[in-house]
């Protein structure tokens, strides 16, 4: 009886994994990927962006997440490599988080297919010209219906389907090309926020804010923050000083590439002599800084401190004489990072008397640390 039993056990548990296993699979034949990139060919120094799409090949509508993963400077769910003709995988980017972010299902109705953009220097700093591989693979999760939008979730079929896909990524070293994209760029932004100012995500005019902007501008922000070209500076410095276009804090952040320009080097001390709204307290000996990227007068003084520029080091030692004994300390912090030796030297002496004691502590501790290197 014992035996009967065992044999039953043992047949429900074959049954019931075959079934299983069955259900596991619905999804990897009704589903197909490929790579879509902007062009044929990119060019050396172009920030890009491409898709991965996700097409829906069966007779009945899916339901894919999405979400979760582009917090952290890029959508890490998708496992991207870019891969050079000599089959070296270029080495991505440090994440300075992994945070999530909202999550969704989308539906993909039948022989219809998803586009998923993802923005090719988050995977790898394309620093040469060669015929590159792009391989992009993802892990989907996959359901029958939008699980968000039943009572019953867990009756609801939910599946994780793996996919991969290649394609040939050519890039090209031709300068004129890359300065023709530039110029065409300018232009469309030019067209595209005339009267307007971009300000965080969105348009201000007027007294209103946040008014959408478009994909394609959305997409030659993003470019412009990559970009290194200085072909770029002379539209920049002039959306600072007519106020047009951008924010003077966007200008800042994107002029943050070109320290060593005199002419960016110009406005970065304009900006860093404009308003504070820093907020910081003098605690005895240490001063406890709050920060943010919106602040434009100390975004300009930490691009200031890479600059090599002789001038960038005269105002930096200025600052012994002003009212701003917080970034006096915020120097005396970021210089052992951005500053060689010498010029660090000229600081902490700059900085040894200052008037608070906070200040005057923490270039001493430096200058001793400095001793022991």
């Amino acid at each position: 009886m014992k035996k009967y039993k065992l044999y039953i056990t043992a047949i429900l548990l074959i049954l019931t994994n075959s079934a299983l296993f069955s259900q596991s699979n619905r999804y990897p034949d009704q589903i197909s990927t490929y790579i879509e990139l902007p062009k044929d060919t990119l060019l050396l120094g172009e920030p890009a962006f491409f898709h991965y799409v996700l097409e829906n090949n069966s007779d009945a509508s899916i339901y894919v997440e999405e979400g979760g993963d582009y917090r952290s400077g890029r959508k890490i769910s998708f496992n991207v490599h870019i891969i050079s003709s000599d089959k070296d995988t270029l080495e991505k980017r440090k994440l300075w988080g992994f945070m999530g972010g909202l999550v969704g299902f989308h539906e993909i109705k039948p022989n219809e297919s998803r586009k998923f953009k993802l923005f090719l220097p988050m995977w790898g700093d394309i620093e040469q010209a060669d015929n590159y591989t792009l391989s992009v693979s993802k892990n989907f999760t996959i359901a029958e219906s939008n699980p968000f939008l039943s009572t019953k979730k867990d009756d609801i079929y939910t599946e994780i389907v793996p996919k991969k896909s290649s394609i040939a990524l050519p890039i090209i070293d031709n300068p004129k090309q890359l300065g023709d994209f530039i110029f065409k760029m300018i232009e469309d932004i030019k067209k595209e926020t005339k009267g307007r100012i971009i300000e965080g995500s969105g348009f201000k005019t007027g007294e209103q804010t946040y008014q959408s902007i478009s994909d394609k501008l959305s997409e030659y922000l993003r470019i412009i923050s990559e970009l290194e070209d200085e072909r770029i500076v002379p539209f920049l410095i002039d959306c600072y000083i007519q106020k047009e276009h951008f924010s003077q804090n966007r200008v800042i952040n994107y002029l943050s590439k070109y320290p060593n320009s005199e002419n960016v080097l110009e406005i970065l001390i304009d900006a860093a002599n404009g308003i504070d709204n820093s907020k910081y307290k003098i605690l005895g000996d240490s001063i406890s800084i709050s920060w943010s990227s919106g602040y434009t007068r100390q975004n300009a003084l930490k691009t200031i401190l890479k600059s090599e520029n002789e001038h960038a080091i005269d105002f930096l030692i200025s600052k012994k004489n002003d009212a701003f004994p917080h970034e006096r300390y915020m120097i005396l912090i970021q210089a052992k990072h951005l500053l060689n030796k010498e010029r660090r030297l000229r600081i902490y002496q700059a900085f040894m008397d200052d008037k608070h004691s906070a200040v005057a502590k923490k270039a001493k501790e430096e200058l001793e640390f400095m001793g022991k290197e």
